[in-house]
């Protein structure tokens, strides 16, 4: 597992190294703590995205229900104690019901996954079109704002703090406990997995509500970001959470990788979007090369499993 993280070590290195050439100060500890800021909120989503993709799928509504998050926040959520509690409870329960459908029609027809969760990504974005009229209102509680772009003694993102937080967890989950086995287990055999005892139906709806909660999380948090609704909360949140786990070495076909590779992925995700920036790169040219590292990343993994 250590050497696997080699390569995606290595491309970060190589990203850094660029952006210290084009412009130095980009390194500066405060710009650094501010870009991993930024990417908090792509690895939040991106934690949910690799536990789904251990298990041999994928989704594709997570973009969707980040929006969702953020529109329902905007739109409901009061200034009040009770009210920020409440609907952001309400907010996670809402994306775990997403993600239960996800994984009951996933796990229990022949639905391949990403036509499943694309479809569930137009009707989440019907329902929250719906919900606004096209005109989303509403403002953001400073406590929410304050955990999407605070910081703790004026130095450490809130941000940061969620993601480590729920990595570690997640970390320690697929690690130690016997459901992070069974995750493994179901994405690298599943038929062996249900013959060993594992309800493998199971584990895929729990890996789909999983993810859809971490979207849900990154909608909270860009909530806070942005400090309004808006409908283009989730844009940027389609492809870059998959590119960051395949990058950080979790393939496609399931049972391999893990959530500190995507964490390494994470940061050059967000490290390359800083450095195309610089390059005075247009938001087109970067979901190109989103799609190109997708694409090439897949190729060599497919070329990897035929050569076994």
């Amino acid at each position: 597992m250590k050497r696997k993280l080699l390569v995606p070590v290595f491309g970060l290195l190589a990203v850094l190294i660029g952006i210290a050439i084009i412009s130095p100060f980009s390194l500066h500890p405060v710009s650094f703590l501010n870009t991993t800021k930024e990417a908090s909120y792509l690895g939040v989503v991106a934690i949910g995205q690799t536990i789904v993709m251990l298990t041999g799928g994928i989704d594709m509504s997570l973009y969707e229900i980040v929006s969702l998050t953020n529109v329902f926040v905007a739109n409901f959520m009061k200034p009040s104690a009770p009210s920020i509690i409440i609907m952001t409870m309400l907010s996670i329960l809402l994306a775990a019901a997403i993600g239960f459908v996800n994984g009951t029609m996933i796990a229990k027809t022949s639905i391949p996954s990403i036509i499943m969760t694309i479809a569930m990504g137009f009707a989440v974005k019907g329902t929250y079109l719906v919900l606004t009229k096209g005109a989303p209102r509403g403002d953001i509680p400073d406590i929410v704002r304050f955990i999407g772009r605070g910081k703790f003694f004026n130095l450490v993102p809130v941000a940061l703090f969620v993601w480590l937080a729920l990595a570690f967890l997640t970390l320690l989950i697929l690690v130690r406990a016997p459901a992070g086995r069974a995750i493994y287990y179901t994405g690298s055999n599943p038929i062996a997995a249900r013959f060993s005892g594992i309800r493998t139906d199971r584990v895929i709806i729990m890996a789909y509500m999983t993810s859809s909660m971490t979207a849900a999380v990154t909608g909270l948090l860009v909530s806070g970001y942005l400090g309004m609704g808006t409908l283009n909360a989730g844009e940027g949140y389609l492809l870059a959470p998959i590119a960051a786990t395949v990058i950080g070495g979790t393939t496609f076909s399931g049972g391999i990788g893990g959530i500190g590779g995507t964490i390494i992925g994470t940061l050059i995700m967000r490290y390359l979007d800083n450095l195309l920036t610089l390059l005075r790169a247009k938001y087109a040219g970067k979901l190109i090369v989103q799609g190109l590292i997708i694409g090439g990343i897949a190729t060599v993994h497919s070329r990897q499993k035929g050569g076994k």
